[in-house]
């Protein structure tokens, strides 16, 4: 059951599984509203035929701009649990359709959709975001107005980084965290920079992974 905050994890797992044959369950949710979506693999759609490719990050509403009601989450929980002992108690019985929930309202939609036969992963049965390398390097993250780079350097790569962000002004808050305020413009408010012990940063206020890159960088290299 899918629990993430961002479409490049969502093709992660639609792509592994797909190829694996493994059934599993979308759900999204913003504000009031929620939709929620069975995949089984061999039996219906998959995620990308219904959203063959990522939308425009920087033009979509996060849950840091509008908020989410608390119940939206419970609810569309809720339809995922009772979708997944569905599959489990009979899995012949797939209703792939896609469900739009608005929990204020109180109104259930339910859309049928059908299998795209030229959906580059169910249809042509390509994996891209099982690549790698090849897949991208970051990660929007949806609910913090954020960029996450998934980055690898070696020790005296990340002994650097943190020294440049100490030199400019940055702090070590934890074990684990090094973070420094980069400054924004007339449009943004200052960004944070966050780097991981593990290598990963993270550049909040933004959804533009090419501004986000070029704040890191300026300050960590």
């Amino acid at each position: 059951m899918d629990a993430t905050d961002n479409f490049e994890t969502r093709y992660l797992l639609n792509d592994a599984c797909v190829e694996a044959g493994i059934p599993w369950i979308y759900g999204g949710v913003l504000g009031m509203e929620g939709t929620v979506m069975p995949v089984a693999p061999d039996a219906g759609p998959c995620f990308r035929c219904l959203i063959p490719t990522a939308p425009d990050a920087s033009k979509l509403p996060t849950i840091a701009e509008v908020g989410v009601l608390s119940t939206t989450v419970t609810t569309i929980a809720s339809q995922q649990v009772t979708l997944a002992l569905r599959a489990l108690v009979n899995p012949d019985d797939q209703d792939c359709a896609v469900r739009v929930l608005d929990v204020w309202a109180g109104f259930l939609r339910r859309i049928p959709l059908r299998r795209n036969p030229d959906c580059p992963c169910c249809g042509h049965r390509e994996f891209p975001f099982l690549a790698g390398p090849a897949a991208p390097d970051f990660t929007i993250m949806w609910a913090r107005n954020a960029v996450m780079f998934h980055l690898r350097p070696d020790a005296a790569t990340h002994v650097a980084w943190t020294r440049a962000i100490l030199a400019a002004g940055g702090s070590h808050p934890n074990d684990g965290v090094w973070e420094v305020t980069a400054p924004g413009d007339a449009q943004r408010g200052p960004h944070t920079i966050m780097l991981f012990a593990d290598g990963r940063v993270l550049v909040t206020d933004t959804r533009d992974p090419d501004l986000a890159r070029s704040m890191w960088l300026q300050v960590l290299t």
